[in-house]
């Protein structure tokens, strides 16, 4: 469905991104502009093909749209892009004409007002960046008119688990079904605790030629051995820090040296 947007005026965001699409095999400059403006809430239906929006957003007294019923409300953002879009855009007081005819419109949210039951629609037009067209980096937090031309609202979908033969999920998190065990040991430290490797990593039970060159104890055993190596090593280097220290002299000495 394609909705066109007559001309008014809006305000460019005080930023515009540059950056770079790939299509195909060909890389091509596309820029992001931020764009706000003002839309009925009959406008913001077509957009939205929402048809009860003014129910949901606006009192209504007399039959006719009132201030804004929530609050508190925060922005509808709805989902997807417009492919397809053109907008026209003129700026300055000369009135130049910016036109991207091949954009998208992405980013869209709608903010009821508080008063005047208008809707301020914010949104980003994707764009390729053309010799015609750059000079609206040079227009970025300024006023413009903008007339929209909406292409088809496409939205998309999220891919769900590939299923595997069996019922499992592709990525293994599916329910395990036999009653194998699997809280088996996954660090050396969980291994030692559960007497299942040697201090070394080899299976127990397997043989290890460290294990039989060097008496091993238990994994408690290596455990108190490698604190009271890390506390011999903690002392001997206190004890070259306090020898590499220089002494400090007695006041009697510093006195007959001040004499001599």
């Amino acid at each position: 469905m394609s909705y066109p947007l007559s001309k008014r005026t809006g305000h460019i965001g005080a930023s515009i991104n540059g950056r770079r699409e790939m299509h195909g095999d060909e890389p091509v400059p596309f820029m992001d502009i931020s764009f706000s403006v003002l839309v009925t809430v009959a406008e913001a239906a077509k957009i939205t093909g929402d048809s009860h929006l003014a129910e949901r957003w606006f009192d209504t007294h007399d039959g006719k749209l009132a201030e804004r019923a929530l609050k508190d409300f925060k922005p509808y953002k709805l989902k997807g892009k417009f492919e397809n879009s053109r907008a026209r855009m003129w700026v300055g007081v000369n009135a130049v004409e910016i036109n991207l005819p091949a954009a998208r419109f992405a980013s869209l949210s709608f903010d009821p007002q508080k008063v005047g039951s208008m809707v301020e629609l914010k949104f980003k037009i994707q764009s390729p960046i053309t010799n015609k067209n750059n000079e609206v980096f040079l227009w970025m937090d300024r006023d413009a008119e903008i007339e929209l031309q909406f292409g088809e609202l496409q939205v998309k979908e999220v891919q769900e688990e590939m299923q595997l033969e069996g019922g499992g999920v592709a990525n293994g998190a599916g329910d395990n079904d036999d009653d194998t065990d699997t809280d088996t040991p996954t660090t050396l430290e969980d291994a030692l605790a559960a007497d299942a490797v040697c201090a070394h990593g080899n299976p127990m039970g397997a043989e290890c030629d460290l294990c039989e060159s060097v008496s091993i104890g238990t994994p408690e055993e290596e455990r108190e051995k490698a604190r009271l190596r890390e506390v011999a090593l903690a002392q001997e280097l206190e004890a070259d820090r306090n020898h590499s220290k220089p002494k400090r002299r007695s006041s009697r000495a510093r006195g007959a040296d001040a004499v001599n």
